[in-house]
Order: structure tokens, then C-alpha cells, then sequence
């Protein structure tokens, strides 16, 4: 996201981003106070791990093109730094679904397993989470990262309009989007994903501000009625639905 595009729309956050004493909702103040701080807990030290050992690995991979990624011959370590989530944002992903209090989540995106770990760590024992990946290459790799951290996921791979009304799950309480980078297909998939939601859902847009053509994904769904509450955390965005009245924020997640 190290992009002139990316830099200009991170000043206009910190201009535009609400202090925690003009939070009036108690859910979205729990979250800006205890959801948002870095915390170096158990989980963090499992992902910071995880993620240097593949920062170490140099095996090569050859990746078809697909989505917006062109077809390229790369290794590990470089997919790593240049797509897997990385510690921080990995373990802010695992504090935003347990605050959620998720059981059934969805991954777009599964990529080295990062977020993968991360959100099968915040779901209870009963709860399960699928996580979809357009790279068969990639999957070996994920799971490995999952055995890594200890934990464990329902891992599919193949086209995302292929999978989604294959796949039979209970209804999702949350979804974590970090697939196809495109406004067309990241608001296909959401409007494919409304009806599978549970009645109160919260969906995580990653990279809304790694271009312009997400920046206006992120807006589109900002203003559909399912989702009245939405947040801009400038790495990520959140969708909640659920019932109340229309409210939008702009807090960080980068700066305390």
C-alpha cells in the first residue's frame, strides 16, 4: 500500500479521524480503547513467529496470474513482505473478531494463512471458519503456517464465484475480505455474501485505501442499508449489520 494514491488518502485520514472522547456509541469506544492498542499477547508472539520464519524462506514459487496479480515466478519471503498480514495488523484481526465474539467466520483470501491463524485463534471451540484461496500453490504453505501457530481451518481453493455457492456453512457472523483488490469484485462478492449472513454480521474490508478503485468499493458498501454502522480504520474498514440508526466513524488503527 507504499503508494502516492495510498500516502495522500493516509494524511486525509488523520485529518478526518474522530478522537475517542467524540465516541458515543459503547460498542465502537470499546473498540477504539481496547480493541485498537497494540497488545504483544500469546497469539501476537505466535504470529510474529510465524511471520519472520517465512520472511526467512526463499523457496521459489511460481504463481499464475489471477485477480489483479499478474502471472510471476517470486519465493516465499517475498510474498510474505509483500501480501501475507503482517504481525501487528494479523493480531488486530484476532482482537477485532473476539471482541466481536465471531463463531463462524469467512475468509477471502487465505494467502500464506496469516489472517487465517489469526482468526481461528479468536473463534470458540465450537465455532469453525472457511477460508478460500484462488492460489492452489499457496495452500501448502497455509496450512503449515496453521500447524505453526496451533490452530486450524476449513481451506479451500479455486475461483471465488466457483466456491461460494458450492460451500455449505452456518451463517456468518463474520467475514474477512482480502481477496480479489477490485471495486467489481470485492462488491460482487459482498452482494453474494449478504444472504449468508447472520442477522448481526461484521464484514472487514482489507486495503480499502491501497487504490482508488477500493477507496470506492469501500464507499459503495458504506451506504448500502444492510450495513448502517461503518468504521474506517485506514488499514481495514468495518461493515456491521445488525439494526440502528445510520452512524459512520473515522478512528485509527496506527496511531494510539
Amino acid at each position: 500500500m507504499r503508494t502516492a494514491y495510498t500516502a495522500r488518502q493516509f494524511l486525509r485520514h488523520l485529518w478526518r479521524r474522530r478522537s475517542r472522547y467524540r465516541i458515543h456509541s459503547p460498542w465502537v469506544y470499546g473498540l477504539v480503547t481496547r480493541v485498537l492498542p497494540p497488545q504483544r499477547d500469546d497469539t501476537y508472539q505466535l504470529l510474529r513467529a510465524r511471520y519472520q520464519a517465512l520472511c526467512r524462506d526463499d523457496t521459489p514459487l511460481q504463481l499464475p496470474a489471477i485477480g489483479t496479480s499478474p502471472a510471476r515466478v517470486t519465493t516465499i519471503a517475498t510474498v510474505t513482505r509483500q501480501s501475507a498480514s503482517f504481525p501487528r495488523k494479523a493480531a488486530l484481526l484476532y482482537r477485532i473478531a473476539q471482541y466481536w465474539k465471531a463463531t463462524h467466520a469467512l475468509e477471502l483470501g487465505t494467502n500464506l494463512g496469516m489472517g487465517t491463524a489469526a482468526l481461528a485463534h479468536a473463534l470458540p471451540p465450537h465455532g469453525s471458519l472457511y477460508s478460500l484461496e484462488g492460489q492452489p500453490v499457496l495452500r501448502p504453505i497455509a496450512e503449515a503456517t496453521l500447524d505453526a501457530c496451533q490452530t486450524h481451518a476449513h481451506l479451500h481453493t479455486g475461483l471465488f464465484d466457483e466456491l461460494l455457492p458450492a460451500l455449505a456453512f452456518p451463517p456468518l457472523d463474520l467475514v474477512w475480505m482480502d481477496g480479489n483488490h477490485t471495486r467489481e469484485a470485492t462488491l460482487h462478492y459482498l452482494e453474494t455474501l449478504l444472504p449468508r449472513l447472520a442477522p448481526e454480521a461484521l464484514v472487514v474490508m482489507d486495503d480499502i485505501y491501497w487504490s482508488a478503485d477500493m477507496t470506492q468499493a469501500w464507499r459503495k458498501a458504506c451506504q448500502w442499508a444492510a450495513f448502517p454502522l461503518s468504521l474506517d480504520l485506514f488499514r481495514m474498514g468495518l461493515l456491521v449489520k445488525r439494526a440502528q440508526v445510520r452512524q459512520h466513524f473515522v478512528v485509527s488503527s496506527l496511531i494510539p
